[in-house]
């Protein structure tokens, strides 16, 4: 599934790289942290992205198709899995984005009870999702949803599922299994940028003995937000 893609020419920071905080562990890729060192305000970029950790791969491809080079600050896969600690993520990235940029735009879901009153205080806005797989679907998600009750995943979070269920969560297989019950399936949201291997998939089959059927998916929607929240024809 998906290919190995490119190296992205935006420069990334994330949320480990700024704390030695334990479980804000960032997405294992290559660290730049050129970013976390202030810049004089008139040399600040126009924007910076914060993004949740599960759409790494699908926001790095959109930005690279748009010719973007904003700075980008990731969030952990799965931040919400512990408020304090996604927090505590957040609150770190808003502000070295606000050092390096003159807005931020936030792309996360309503993951947190105080999420606005966090962004207010860095004067972020919030590209409106419910959470991350809105970003994806869009309207089709209503229809995916009318078909049957599913899970929805994406490459980058079913390769963290250990760190959010298992450790994070503590649960166990019939942890997993009773709270995945109601689900008749998930589905794995490939938009042909990260490669899925089969004995990954399975892993998390024999986890929740939920089917994972992988959807393959276009990346018009993210990209539709993106240009519409970054200006970027403005840039």
């Amino acid at each position: 599934m998906g290919d190995k893609g490119h190296e992205s020419k935006n420069k990334e920071v994330f949320a480990e790289d700024l704390t030695d905080q334990p479980g804000m562990g960032g997405i294992g890729t290559p660290r730049h942290k050129a970013l976390s060192e202030d810049v004089e305000q008139d040399q600040r970029a126009p924007v910076a992205l914060v993004v949740c950790g599960i759409l790494h791969d699908e926001v790095t491809a959109v930005l690279r198709q748009e010719g973007l080079t904003s700075p980008v600050f990731y969030l952990a896969p799965a931040p919400c899995i512990n408020y304090a600690n996604m927090e505590r993520q957040l609150t770190l990235l808003l502000s070295r984005a606000a050092k390096v940029a003159r807005r931020t735009v936030v792309l996360i879901g309503l993951c947190h009870p105080n999420l606005e009153e966090i962004l207010a205080r860095y004067n972020a806005e919030r590209v409106p999702i419910n959470d991350c797989f809105d970003a994806l679907l869009g309207k089709e998600r209503r229809r995916l949803e009318r078909e049957a009750n599913t899970f929805f995943t994406t490459p980058t979070w079913l390769r963290h599922w250990r760190r959010a269920l298992q450790q994070g969560m503590g649960w166990n297989a019939d942890d997993a299994r009773q709270n995945f019950g109601r689900n008749q399936r998930i589905l794995l949201l490939d938009a042909g940028v990260t490669p899925v291997t089969d004995e990954e998939i399975l892993a998390f089959f024999d986890y929740t003995e939920v089917p994972v059927e992988p959807l393959e998916i276009d990346l018009s929607n993210l990209a539709r937000l993106l240009r519409s929240h970054l200006d970027i024809d403005h840039q």
